[in-house]
């Protein structure tokens, strides 16, 4: 879905573009919502590498967190650990819509396993 939304012009469209990006992105969600049908909570990295340094522009490092923003979900991020590099490292805690109760007893759960956040040496 992310690249066909290229044939949109960035900086203006037309009503009948944005009605078809509004379907578009329904449909995206129904489609994810589907994934939910047997499932509370989706756990998953964060990132596809550790923690970065403030800057970074590559967006792949953001992909993991970008599709449960574009559809809404709950969401909690809970600090795992450090990479061998310093960095932190994290678990995504996903839940269903008007599931965030859910989301946050996981994060609570998770917490309590890993332990208060240490703040990396940088």
């Amino acid at each position: 879905m992310a690249s066909d939304i290229k044939e949109f012009d960035e900086d203006c469209i037309s009503p009948k573009q944005f009605a078809e990006l509004f379907k578009r992105w329904g449909m995206f969600k129904s489609e994810m919502g589907s994934f939910f049908t047997d499932y509370d909570i989706i756990l998953c990295p964060v990132s596809p590498i550790p923690a970065h340094y403030h800057g970074l522009k590559d967006v792949g490092v953001y992909s993991y967190t970008m599709t449960h923003n574009i559809i809404g979900w709950p969401v909690a991020v809970v600090p795992t650990g450090i990479s061998p590099e310093g960095l932190p490292l994290g678990v995504q805690i996903v839940g269903k819509p008007w599931q965030e109760h859910k989301v946050l007893a996981v994060a609570k759960y998770v917490e309590e396993k890993f332990g208060d956040f240490q703040q990396p040496i940088i």
